[in-house]
């Protein structure tokens, strides 16, 4: 039994796909170079653990490359992804080992209109179409997003504010431009507090003063509204796991992302490093104690 890492980025911004660069802004002085990643546990007398190393350059991911070890002897190094960016710091393409890749198309603008994907050897491709007033269609389709011949499968509209953030979500089945069980969106500054359901549910968030280096990475590397309409889908049909997993808050919450956890910070008050502890049963076998660390590096 190996357990190797979700490569949740990757997942998180494509898989649930649905303007100026609205990335947050921190002082140059805060400059990552790259982040580390590991995973250790024994399972059935054997040691094992995983690393993935992260580099960063202007505060946007670069490349990763994973390398597992059993007993201490590493199964190889692999390198993983690879990130282009266009003159304007603009993602243009992310293409792993396994030869699946993720193409992002711009307009005058630099906002996102299209992305085409060959993941597992199948293509997919999603059209992103601005309204005004901040709505924006997220549109998966059946051919690349300038092929006016192109059929929507499925659609959701999403309403962003001028920093980016989701002011609302919903679907739109009939495709009429009217979104059906729409989710409201409360901001307090620059941390999500509260989620409105169609069924008029509601889950608030609290937040510690740590702050969430993950996130400010991800925004630097994709921008906030290209990162929220990439995950518009989730935004828009997502239940309270779905959002807690794609939240943009500067902060990170004090009830799921603290708890259990050890966390060093740096003296901006972002997470320098944090280590979190699973606990995982198998048939007839002790519970795996899994001991997952993430460190931020600057220059």
């Amino acid at each position: 039994m190996k357990i190797k890492f979700l490569p949740i980025l990757g997942i998180l911004l494509f898989l649930a796909a649905c303007s100026e660069d609205n990335s947050n802004e921190e002082p140059a002085t805060f400059n990552l170079t790259h982040y580390k990643e590991t995973r250790s546990y024994t399972f059935q007398g054997v040691d094992y653990q995983n690393i993935r190393d992260v580099q960063i350059e202007g505060n946007k991911i670069q490349s990763y490359t994973y390398e597992s070890f059993t007993d201490g002897i590493s199964q190889g190094l692999i390198s993983e992804d690879d990130y282009t960016y266009n003159g304007d710091g603009r993602v243009i393409a992310k293409i792993n080992s396994d030869s699946d890749s993720r193409q992002y198309y711009y307009d005058s603008q630099q906002r996102v209109i299209g992305i085409s994907a060959v993941i597992g050897g199948t293509e997919a491709y999603v059209r992103f179409v601005y309204l005004p007033d901040g709505i924006v269609y997220n549109e998966r389709i059946n051919a690349p997003y300038d092929d006016s011949n192109a059929h929507i499968s499925s659609r959701c509209i999403i309403k962003l504010d001028d920093e980016g953030h989701v002011i609302w979500a919903g679907v739109d089945p009939d495709k009429n431009g009217i979104a059906d069980s729409v989710r409201n969106y409360v901001y307090s500054g620059q941390d999500l507090s509260q989620v409105v359901f169609p069924d008029g549910s509601v889950s608030n968030f609290v937040y510690g003063t740590a702050k969430n280096s993950m996130l400010f990475l991800t925004l630097q590397s994709y921008g906030h509204d290209m990162y929220n309409l990439i995950n518009a889908p989730l935004w828009a049909q997502g239940n309270e796991e779905h959002i807690r997993d794609i939240m943009d808050s500067e902060h990170l919450l004090v009830d799921t992302d603290t708890d259990s956890s050890m966390l060093e910070l740096f003296e901006n008050n972002f997470v320098q490093k944090i280590t979190k502890y699973e606990y995982h049963e198998w048939t007839g076998e002790p519970v795996t104690v899994i001991t997952s660390t993430t460190e931020f590096f600057t220059d």
